[in-house]
């Protein structure tokens, strides 16, 4: 009886199971990644729900990450905006969420996190 040299095919079981941890190792990667904003200016523009401010965020060095606070009424959502000169990202924050994202400004990554608190918007109180 003579063997043959060639190699044994992959059953159907061993070539799922490769193809599960490559998707898994796939969304994993895609999960630690945060969203980048480009900026060729060292100032960026914020619309917080219905409030601009622009070029109301400066870019520090000095705080890592630098973390925006945005109040959000109980039960509701508020849409915010980091705008540059390259582009924006745009974030549908929850109180009680952070939203973690990097700026990029002459090389240097600026680690920036949007953190989302319950409370009242100063604007929406009546005086």
């Amino acid at each position: 009886m003579k063997l043959s040299n060639r190699p044994r095919p992959l059953h159907a079981f061993t070539v799922a199971v490769l193809l599960s941890c490559l998707a898994c190792v796939t969304v994993a990667q895609a999960e630690d990644a945060v969203p980048v904003l480009h900026s060729k200016a060292r100032h960026v523009t914020i619309a917080d729900g219905y409030k601009f401010r622009r070029n109301g965020w400066r870019l520090s060095a000095d705080v890592d990450p630098d973390i925006y606070v945005s109040m959000v009424p109980p039960g509701t959502m508020k849409t915010v905006k980091f705008i540059s000169t390259e582009g924006e990202l745009v974030f549908k924050v929850e109180g009680g969420k952070s939203y973690p994202f990097d700026i990029i400004y002459e090389g240097k990554t600026y680690h920036t996190k949007i953190e989302g608190k319950l409370g009242p918007d100063t604007y929406d109180l009546k005086l």
